[in-house]
């Protein structure tokens, strides 16, 4: 047997993403296999905002959820020091210059820098 997790309100968080940021990944500009990702996750207090997600592709949202990469809150320049993953350091694409939240992108910074999560 397979088991399924399902997530309440995560229909309506993706169409959100959607609506605010436009439909292509915010890191590579994809525009298929597109997943609504939570800067700060649920398990962490996070909400189903539109401030605290962004629409990455399936491979950009497992990198961006194993903190492989991350995103400086002052600059949202994508920064990574990985030489596989090849993302290079560029501006998050966001449609109308929306840009998430400082704060959740602050949070998620924090960790990526450190990336000693029980530090938390």
């Amino acid at each position: 047997l397979m088991k399924v997790i399902v997530r309440t309100n995560q229909r309506e968080f993706r169409k959100k993403i959607e609506l605010f940021y436009g439909n292509r990944c915010a890191v590579c500009s994809m525009k298929k296999i597109l997943e609504a990702a939570h800067i700060k996750p649920k398990s962490d207090e996070g909400i189903d905002h539109h401030t605290n997600g962004l629409f990455l592709c399936r491979n950009h949202h497992y990198a961006f959820d194993n903190y492989l990469f991350g995103i400086n809150p002052e600059t949202l320049i994508i920064e990574n020091d990985d030489k596989e993953l090849k993302i290079e350091e560029i501006k998050l694409n966001t449609k109308n210059k929306k840009t998430p939240s400082k704060t959740f992108l602050e949070w998620r910074w924090e960790r990526y820098i450190s990336k000693n999560f029980d530090a938390f």
